[in-house]
């Protein structure tokens, strides 16, 4: 999903700056610069903290682990990887767990809460399920 996103905002980006340099004067004229435009780009990594980049271009692949794949994001033809997959299941099919984002939050019903992203166990492997949820923690309680 973050792939396609980052190929919207890259075609976006393109479009851009083709109407900026069709807008643009004539190069050299004083005060008359064309600014560069960057894009960022993203990739989940699962329960490990994200990958990111910007520049001119970037591309990003999500860390998959039940597919083999590492997630990765490129910019300016730089690669940075998520960490690698594991040899060894990690997890039993079925299974959940939560992962605190570091995030606090406050609901009436859940004071002193912390943001968490829940994953859910597939072929041995963590995924990311697409839920983001407030539970109560320790952490985020006022001192």
């Amino acid at each position: 999903m973050k792939n396609l996103r980052a190929f919207e905002i890259l075609v976006i980006l393109i479009g851009v700056a083709a109407l900026a340099s069709a807008a643009a004067p004539a190069p050299g004229a004083p005060g008359d610069e064309v600014p560069v435009l960057k894009a960022v780009c993203s990739a989940d990594c699962g329960e490990y903290a994200d990958v990111s980049c910007d520049g001119t271009t970037c591309n990003a692949v999500d860390r998959n682990c039940a597919a083999d794949q590492r997630g990765y994001v490129v910019c300016n033809g730089v690669t940075t990887y998520c960490p690698v997959c594991p040899l060894e299941p990690e997890c039993t099919t079925g299974e959940t767990k939560t992962v605190h984002t570091g995030v606090c939050c406050d609901f009436p019903d859940i004071p002193d809460g912390a943001f968490v992203k829940v994953y859910r166990c597939i072929n041995g492997q963590w995924s990311f399920h697409p839920l983001i949820g407030c539970l109560s923690s320790p952490v985020c309680a006022p001192f």
